[in-house]
This record gives C-alpha cells, sequence and structure tokens, in this order.
C-alpha cells in the first residue's frame, strides 16, 4: 500500500528526464489518504497537507510548437464524474476548486508545477492555466475547505480530471485514481486498567497529621485525531463514602478512609457524579492522575492493623 507523507514535497527543486513527447495520458495517484472524523469537531484537512504530483513531463514543439502564445493549456474537464457540483476559491495560490461528485465535503484542484512555482487556474469564471513553460509537472491538492462532519467510510473515486490542450486539441489526458479513508478518532487509556495504591508501616499519627505520602495512580487519555475530544468521567467509591464532595472513601479499617484530588491542582475528586470536560484543540492529550492519601475520619482512633478499599473511574470520550 502506498502512502503519502502530506505537506512533504519532495518536487519543489526538479530534476526533469530527458525531453520526449507528452505521454497521451497520465494518472494522479497520491495513494491512500487516511483522514480522522472528530466528533466534536469534524474533519479538517488543510490546503497543501495532501497533493498528487505528476511524474516531470515536457512539452516539445511537436506537442505545442507556440509555448509563449497561451495556445497551450492546462483545461479542467467540470463535465467529468470526478466533478462535484461545488466550487471553491482556495485562498492559497487563488485557486479555482470543485468537490468530488458524491463526496462533497472534499474538493480538489489541478494546476501546474514549473521552475517559478505552482499555477492554478485563475477564479474569474475560467476553466484552464496557460501553460509558460515546457518543463512542468501537474499537481493535484486534495482538502477541505472548513471542518466537515463525516460519517466514517471509504472514497474510491477514479475518471478524467483535466486536458493538456494545443489549439483545442486533446495532447494529454489527465486522469486521477482518488482513495480516502475516513476513520472516527479514537481514544484510549495509556495506563494499566488496574492499578493499587500500596503504603508500608505508617502509624495512625502520621495519617492523623497528614503526613502520609501520596500515591498516585496515572490516568492519560490519548485521541487518535488532531485534539483531545469532550471526556465524562465518573469515580465511584465501591467501598464506600464517607465524604462525596471531599473525595474520601471508605476503607475495611474503622475510622479510616482515603481521600482522593486530582493530581493536576490538588482539588478533590468529587465522587459518584458524572464530570464532563469539554474539547480542547491545543493537545490531544490529557491527563487525569489521581493521588491518594490516607485519612482519619470520625473522632475515635484508628486501630492498628492492614487495610483496603476501592475505586473505580469511568471514563467515557464524546
Amino acid at each position: 500500500m502506498k502512502k503519502f507523507i502530506g505537506g512533504l514535497l519532495l518536487t519543489l527543486l526538479m530534476a526533469f528526464a530527458a525531453q520526449a513527447k507528452l505521454p497521451s495520458s497520465i494518472t494522479m495517484d497520491p495513494g491512500v489518504i487516511n483522514v480522522v472524523n472528530n466528533p466534536a469537531s469534524g474533519v479538517k484537512v488543510p490546503f497543501g497537507k495532501y497533493y498528487s504530483v505528476s511524474i516531470p513531463l515536457y512539452i516539445d514543439e511537436t506537442d505545442c510548437p507556440f509555448i509563449t502564445e497561451n495556445n497551450c493549456l492546462l483545461y479542467l474537464q467540470p463535465t467529468s464524474p470526478v466533478y462535484g457540483n461545488k466550487q471553491y476559491q482556495a485562498p492559497e495560490g487563488n485557486a479555482h476548486a470543485y468537490s468530488f461528485k458524491g463526496n462533497e465535503a472534499f474538493y480538489f484542484s489541478v494546476g501546474l508545477r514549473d521552475s517559478t512555482g505552482d499555477h492554478y487556474q485563475d477564479w474569474a469564471g475560467s476553466d484552464y492555466t496557460s501553460i509558460h513553460s515546457r518543463n512542468i509537472q501537474i499537481i493535484m491538492p486534495i482538502f477541505t475547505p472548513n471542518n466537515m462532519s463525516v460519517e466514517p467510510h471509504d472514497i474510491v473515486i477514479s475518471g478524467l480530471v483535466a486536458h493538456i490542450l494545443f489549439q483545442g486539441k486533446i495532447v494529454t489526458k489527465i486522469n486521477a485514481n482518488v482513495n480516502i479513508h475516513v476513520q472516527e478518532s479514537t481514544c484510549t487509556m495509556q495506563n494499566s486498567l488496574n492499578q493499587a495504591f500500596y503504603w508500608n508501616n505508617i502509624s495512625p499519627s502520621e495519617i492523623s497529621n497528614g503526613s502520609v505520602t501520596k500515591q498516585r495512580a496515572p490516568i492519560t487519555i490519548l485521541c487518535s485525531g488532531a485534539e483531545i475530544q469532550s471526556i465524562g468521567l465518573n469515580v465511584k467509591g465501591d467501598s464506600g463514602v464517607y465524604d462525596e464532595n471531599n473525595g474520601i472513601i471508605k476503607t475495611d479499617l474503622p475510622n479510616l478512609g482515603v481521600k482522593l484530588t486530582w493530581a493536576r491542582d490538588n482539588l478533590p475528586v468529587v465522587l459518584n457524579k458524572d464530570i464532563v470536560y469539554p474539547p480542547s484543540a491545543q493537545t490531544n492529550q490529557a491527563d487525569y492522575s489521581i493521588d491518594a492519601q490516607p485519612v482519619h475520619v470520625g473522632t475515635e482512633p484508628i486501630p492498628a492493623g492492614s487495610f483496603s478499599g476501592v475505586a473505580t473511574v469511568e471514563i467515557q470520550y464524546r
């Protein structure tokens, strides 16, 4: 399977092959383009991230004798089944773009590259670009104009997208094979699903004066998209609860609880309550680690002995 590395264009400094007549047809094929649909924000593929670039082409005098007189054109084929009904002016390069037929979240433009840069048909209603150099490559960016909500599926499109013309005569047909794989963004926990806190040889006085060292359960969520999705958490005291608002769960030892706090800000973990964190476009990773510390509850003394308590953290991404 071919993999296209978006944004890495290895043809900015072009070395052209030996001069030869234009082929009767070429095919633009960027390989499989993998994009992620984030339920919170949809799909966003910037202009210029995914390109298909043709082999180097040389236009000899047989193909186009008068290269400087606007007689040789890269001409689009909007009547082709590849073209959809929507059009868009990409701000980069003033490129005239079209949606794909039947998949109008994604757009494409067809242009050419020569030693002076990239050129597209202008936005003034024309469907052609004048060719002013004999050494060119055809370029076809694929993008979304805005964030678009797209159901996960495979988009496979093939067909004619443009011609190279000389005085109205077709010299080269330009075809495209496009394969876009849209997948749903997923979030996974990067840590063990079963974690335990251990304290050895601690005294009731250390517990009462708050000097027992906190233990931490690392909880890191990583989402496959460009941003963290909305995350819902609910921490349940399975062994019982002394104080929901202050995050204190019961243990099996009288007058002894374990207080849970968020590692990032030391605030109590409110128990048995749905907590929803909004999505963030700044990162695709979030830390919800929890600290635990034994605490004295009630007025009676803490007896000696071992203890245990259990809490469950339910995590959902939305």
